[in-house]
């Protein structure tokens, strides 16, 4: 059998068995295996094709374990949950609140303002969601607005965990594409202010349009009680200094600006009093849970891409692509539109492990802008973290909310959201430079 023949026949398969509810990895794992075998078996023994299809998963699985530049990953992720535990998120929200006033929707603002700075010690949408739906929804629906605007809200701002710097999704495509992990951070903060201050006028809008849903809240602050709530942003203000000042001087990599961010977040956490050690070890149970998902889809990954161009189907693909009688511009749409298909059914970090290496040639034979290829994608895919039937960002405010609000009325209230980041893809496409001029400018020095 032509070995592109098998590949068609392993992507079906893998499509079937994913839309089946079979873990993202196993799916990867078991069709590369498989189908590394059945193309081997094209020209060696049947138990010969198994002993190289048993080789090629020890030797990925060990060469992905052992690499050093993954260590980069943890420790971001640990800096996040460390983050959590130690309260800055909700010192960030509280120091915020106080000082947008009782304009309508100034709950909301503070939220956005406050997963922003949250977006600097954690690289995660998810963490981000969990933290806000446990300390701005309870403080928006006691002052009256409406469940489905707070949970909301949270649910499609929280993709702002995943664009400020340091960004999972940032680290996974510069370990996956061999772009710069520092120059990927730096090309997040234009679009994540963006993103955030769309965010902003989004909801005084709508705050406008619908005063019930995010009515003007009847409390004052002193001028004393406003100065006195700095002092809850000095941790943000500490770990971004530390991560963004020491990655752009070149004081460290960004291997070790997690490390260095995560002591910091770490001896915070002891001043603050809020990290004790027993709640230290479920931090390290939670980071480790989190890097072994990731690992497993890793590992499985490149098994699945050493599939892909065993059968040839990968360099076809980009053939095939590169020869279309279009402009760049149009693949990117494109692309785009295929990682806002993928969000509704697979989570952002599988999304990437999938395409990039598949992409990543095409995008460069196209001579794009690889950092600002990847920003786009990334933001694509954070727009789908707000759709059905998956919808991680939901789930993640469902899992904090439980009975308090209904999953379809959730949706609905993340769903404006999913617009604005839409409208946020649309203005980088236009304007690459929101993404481009600072790496460019502070690298290029």
């Amino acid at each position: 059998m032509d070995p592109l023949v098998i590949g068609f026949i392993g992507i079906g398969i893998f499509l079937i068995i994913l839309a089946a509810g079979v873990h993202i990895g196993v799916s990867l794992g078991f069709i590369g295996f498989a189908g590394c075998i059945a193309i081997y078996a094209q020209t060696a023994p049947f138990s010969n094709s198994v002993s190289m299809g048993l080789s090629l998963l020890v030797n990925t699985t060990f060469s992905t374990a052992t690499d050093w530049v993954f260590v980069v990953l943890p420790l971001f992720i640990l800096m996040g949950f460390l983050a959590s535990e130690a309260g800055i998120p909700e010192m960030a929200y509280s120091a915020l609140a106080k000082w947008v006033g009782k304009t309508k929707g100034s709950l909301g603002i503070a939220t956005v303002l406050g997963q922003t700075g949250f977006g600097v010690c954690t690289g995660s949408s998810i963490v981000a969601c969990t933290v806000f739906a446990k300390v701005s929804a309870p403080q928006m629906i006691k002052y009256g607005y409406s469940k489905k605007f707070s949970y909301g809200l949270i649910a499609g701002t929280g993709s702002l965990g995943m664009i400020i710097p340091p960004s999972v999704l940032a680290i996974i495509y510069g370990l996956l594409s061999g772009e710069s992990i520092g120059a990927l951070f730096l090309a997040g903060i234009g679009p994540g202010l963006l993103l955030s201050a769309l965010f902003i006028i989004a909801i005084f809008v709508m705050a406008h349009i619908n005063p019930s849903s995010a009515p003007e809240i009847d409390i004052e602050y002193t001028r004393r009680e406003k100065l006195r709530s700095i002092l809850d942003l000095i941790p943000i203000v500490i770990v971004a200094t530390v991560i963004v000042y020491g990655i752009l001087a070149g004081i460290f990599t960004p291997t070790e600006a997690g490390a260095i961010g995560s002591v910091a977040v770490f001896f915070i956490g002891i001043a603050t009093g809020k990290l004790k050690l027993k709640n230290f070890m479920p931090v390290l149970r939670a980071t480790a849970s989190s890097i072994g998902m990731v690992f497993i889809i890793f590992i499985m990954a490149k098994v699945f891409s050493r599939f892909l161009n065993l059968s040839g189907l990968a360099p076809s693909l980009i053939e095939f692509i590169g020869g279309l009688p279009v402009s760049p511009m149009s693949i990117v749409i494109g692309f785009v539109a295929m990682y806002l298909l993928l969000g509704m059914f697979l989570d952002g970090i599988s999304i990437l492990i999938i395409t990039v290496p598949l992409l990543m040639p095409i995008a460069r034979a196209l001579n794009l802008d690889i950092i600002w290829f990847a920003m786009v994608s990334i933001i694509a895919i954070e727009c789908g973290l707000v759709t059905p039937p998956v919808g991680l960002n939901v789930y993640a405010v469902k899992g904090v909310a439980g009975i308090d609000i209904g999953l379809e009325d959730l949706f609905r209230g993340s769903f404006p959201f999913f617009f604005i980041m839409l409208a946020c893809v649309i203005i980088i496409m236009i304007f690459p430079s929101v993404i481009t001029w600072l790496p460019h400018m502070l690298l290029s020095r």
